[in-house]
């Protein structure tokens, strides 16, 4: 991976946590912790599942297309 492209997503890493965390204030501020828990849950549900279609989607290599599993 291209150290840019690791740049890239430690800078939206850092956005997202920072995101979270005050989203999460507000939460439990307006509605209680078991909602920021909740909502902290299907957040990580959703992010798992697009990354695993991100890897998914990633092409072959040729050298590694023979292989076996």
């Amino acid at each position: 991976m291209a150290a840019e492209t690791q740049s890239w997503i430690g800078a939206f890493m850092a956005l997202g946590g920072s995101a979270g965390t005050a989203i999460s204030g507000l939460v439990t501020q307006k509605s209680g912790p078991g909602t920021a828990l909740a909502l902290a849950a299907v957040a990580m549900a959703a992010a798992s599942g697009l990354a695993r279609t991100a890897i998914l989607k990633q092409p072959v290599l040729a050298d590694h297309a023979n292989l076996p599993t």
